[in-house]
C-alpha cells in the first residue's frame, strides 16, 4: 500500500470518529421540547413540491423601480410598490 492511500485511509477513518462524536441538539431529542415546539418539514417547499415549474402567466414583466420604488433608500415605497401591484393584474391573463 503507497503512502498516499494509507495517508487517505487513516484520514477517512479519523473523520469517522468526528462525524460520530457529534451530539445531535437538544430541540431534536428532547420530548418535552418536541411536544410544544412544533419543527416544521419544509423538504416539500415550493411551487407543486419544487418539482413542476412556475406558470408563466403574465405577457410582460412588471417591474417595481418602474413605478419608483427604490431599494435600502430610507423612504416608504409602499404607494409606489402598490401602483406596481396594481399593474401586474392588468398583465395577467384570464
Amino acid at each position: 500500500m503507497s503512502k498516499r492511500s494509507l495517508f487517505f485511509n487513516v484520514l477517512f477513518i479519523c473523520q469517522i470518529f468526528v462525524v460520530a462524536a457529534q451530539e445531535v441538539p437538544k430541540i431534536l431529542t428532547d420530548k418535552k421540547i418536541t411536544e410544544n415546539n412544533y419543527l416544521p418539514d419544509f423538504s416539500y417547499a415550493g411551487y407543486h413540491n419544487g418539482e413542476v415549474e412556475l406558470p408563466n402567466s403574465f405577457d410582460k414583466i412588471v417591474l417595481a423601480t418602474d413605478f419608483g420604488v427604490v431599494a435600502n433608500d430610507g423612504l416608504d415605497d409602499s404607494k409606489a410598490l402598490l401602483k406596481a401591484l396594481e399593474a401586474t393584474k392588468k398583465n395577467a391573463r384570464k
